[in-house]
């Protein structure tokens, strides 16, 4: 949901939301959906952490697990090491092909997203401001809000997508 939001966004929908409350709202608008309302805690609980005595240097903990994440989806991306869980063998070439694809082109989104929110992170860290710290929704409004926005987003989105997809593959081949 959050891909298809960054894609709307990115195509110029700006009242969407890309983030969990926006998802929600988009899911809660469908036929058989739910109402309900979500709320921003990130600022909250920055604000918590990093009013405690060694605070700044759990954010900076938090920023490094981010940072950790990119960095080790950029590393499955680059290598195609996420292909050893599957079993190959039992897809077609064409299946294969696709499913090395959007598999990449997943864990790349996946650096990216991740590596922002752990940037934001540090740097609300480092100049002690709960206000820098930001979700993955925070992260994505960022984004769009630059002059490049739109494409960043709607490469993210495209990027997002294609990883729910090679999640679906997962599920059907992976070697458990």
């Amino acid at each position: 949901m959050i891909g298809i939001l960054a894609l709307k966004i990115a195509l110029g929908a700006r009242e969407e939301r890309a983030d969990r409350e926006g998802a929600l709202r988009e899911i809660a608008a469908q036929p058989p959906g739910a109402g309900g309302q979500g709320s921003r805690s990130e600022d909250k609980a920055a604000a918590g952490v990093l009013g405690l005595p060694l605070g700044r240097y759990i954010v900076f903990a938090v920023a490094a697990g981010f940072l950790a994440a990119a960095l080790f989806n950029g590393y499955r991306a680059v290598t195609c090491k996420f292909r050893k869980k599957l079993e190959t063998h039992k897809m077609s070439d064409a299946e294969e092909t696709a499913a090395t694809g959007v598999g990449i082109i997943g864990h790349l989104a996946r650096f990216v997203v991740f590596g922002l929110i752990g940037a934001f992170f540090a740097k609300a860290a480092w100049e002690v401001d709960p206000k820098e710290t930001r979700g993955l929704d925070g992260a994505l409004r960022e984004v769009a809000q630059q002059s490049y926005g739109s494409v960043l987003l709607g490469s993210m989105g495209v990027g997002l997508l294609a990883y729910a997809l090679y999640s679906f593959v997962q599920a059907r081949y992976r070697d458990v």
